[in-house]
């Protein structure tokens, strides 16, 4: 089993995630020591605050970075925490912004309720061929959730939905449906996510190796020799 994090603010300087390459250094010294393997680094792209080829400027700046000074084992692949926003399908470079090599993408929705042309956005994206994958779904409301999870579209599953004692039994269901494709930590800085991720892989003990398997299969779209 790989151990993947699939949800990762680690770039230095390129979001409010780390604030330097020594954090950065930091939280993949965390990561190491929780047994991760793979880190998709996923720094916030706000359609209506960014433009994407500075975003991209920024995000391989920074991954330039901390790959010149990352001396550990770990692999980090670049992708983008998109907050989804109406016609989101029409942005002829939402390829740049996917899970580098796949059409993956890392989708966040804005607080709920979610109006009808926000679902038809999401349909069109998935329409035009993306793998959409929504990001900390525990942290809405469940029946907001499930209504989208019901129209086919999946997640990935923050650590601490799983060991929030309010979130974890519902997190588990999701699992065990075939909701969730994917664990992230959602590292911001340093402190509690990756001894969070640690703790959820025991919650979720054998689930573990299948949602493995399933986030490393949308990697292995990549191409590379992960």
């Amino acid at each position: 089993m790989t151990c993947i994090d699939f949800h990762a603010h680690i770039l230095p300087r390129a979001d409010h995630g780390s604030d330097s390459t020594i954090t950065s250094l930091g939280q993949l010294e965390q990561a190491e020591k929780t047994g991760v393997e793979i880190v998709v680094a996923t720094p916030h792209f706000y359609p209506g605050r960014h433009q994407i080829q500075s975003f991209i400027h920024r995000r391989e700046a920074a991954l330039n970075t901390i790959t010149a000074a990352y001396r550990g084992s770990i692999r980090i692949i670049p992708a983008a925490e998109v907050l989804l926003c109406e016609g989101l399908q029409n942005l002829h470079e939402l390829p740049e912004l996917c899970v580098r090599g796949t059409k993956t993408l890392m989708l966040e929705m804005s607080a709920p309720p979610w109006s009808a042309r926000q679902v038809d956005t999401l349909d069109a994206v998935r329409e035009a061929g993306y793998q959409i994958v929504l990001v900390h779904p525990d942290r809405f409301p469940y029946k907001q959730v499930e209504k989208l999870f019901a129209l086919g579209f999946r997640g990935q599953l923050n650590a601490e939905g799983l060991c929030r004692l309010s979130s974890r039994r519902r997190a588990l269901r999701w699992v065990d449906q075939g909701y969730i494709l994917a664990l992230g930590s959602d590292v911001h800085g340093l402190g509690v996510h990756y001894r969070q991720y640690a703790h959820a892989l025991k919650l979720l003990g054998p689930r573990q190796i299948s949602l493995m398997e399933t986030a490393r299969a949308l990697l292995d779209k990549t191409g590379t020799n992960l």
